[in-house]
């Protein structure tokens, strides 16, 4: 779950600077997250099958990576 000063902050990475990766299935990306513990906005690109994950890496620089599910 995220704090709403975590989720404002995640959402506002697409809008700004930061580094895509694809992958190739945004599931086993996510599951990776959890897994992980880490906190992360997922949103799913209109009219198509891509979902994006959106979260910062441990220096602050905002990370995507997008893929089908």
């Amino acid at each position: 779950m995220l704090h709403t000063d975590q989720a404002d902050r995640h959402r506002f990475i697409r809008r700004g600077h930061h580094t895509a990766l694809s992958v190739p299935s945004a599931r086993v990306a996510e599951q990776a997250l959890i897994a992980r513990g880490m906190s992360f906005t997922k949103f799913t690109v209109p009219a198509t099958n891509l979902t994006q994950l959106f979260f910062f890496d441990p220096d602050g620089n905002g990370i995507e990576l997008v893929g089908p599910l």
